[in-house]
């Protein structure tokens, strides 16, 4: 995709809205999905890995992980795209603002819109987050199964 194409400005502009809107002390997860060019994709990593060497840095930062993927069955991007996803997870939404507006973060950005295919797919997840302490939400679920999808015992109490 052209510098002229990418319009990160403008989606740097719409986080930040939606930002300000939250509460800040809500737990934030995000994922981003790029389409990157096969042939930038050792660029692509190269500042991928720099980005989430300064990231997992940051207070706050639970979880920064990324991984591609070649093997497309269900995608819905450019089929000459090979796909990463992006996952963080942040004790709250002021701590992932911190990493939002981080100079290594605009960085990566700028760098990246050369290589990719299209525009990325940002999704942000509110409420979610297993910190030390923090329960696991209860689904009212009473059944267990196997990976077979057969109905096992569940000895109450046991978590599963």
């Amino acid at each position: 995709m052209s510098q002229e194409m990418w319009p990160i400005d403008q989606l740097r502009a719409q986080v930040s809205r939606m930002l300000d809107a939250s509460d800040q002390q809500a737990p934030i997860a995000a994922t981003v999905l790029f389409q990157v060019d096969p042939a930038q994709e050792d660029v692509f990593v190269k500042h991928s890995d720099e980005l989430a060497t300064a990231t997992r840095k940051l207070p706050g930062c639970n979880v920064y992980a990324y991984h591609g993927f070649k093997y497309q069955p269900f995608a819905s991007g450019s089929s000459r795209a090979v796909q990463y996803l992006v996952y963080e997870d942040w004790e709250s939404t002021a701590l992932f603002r911190r990493q939002w507006e981080s100079d290594h973060l605009k960085r990566f950005q700028n760098l990246v819109g050369g290589l990719v295919v299209d525009l990325p797919d940002l999704r942000f997840y509110y409420g979610w987050s297993n910190t030390a302490g923090s329960p696991i939400p209860r689904t009212g679920q009473k059944l267990c199964y196997d990976v077979s999808g057969q109905v096992i015992p569940n000895p109450s109490d046991t978590g599963q």
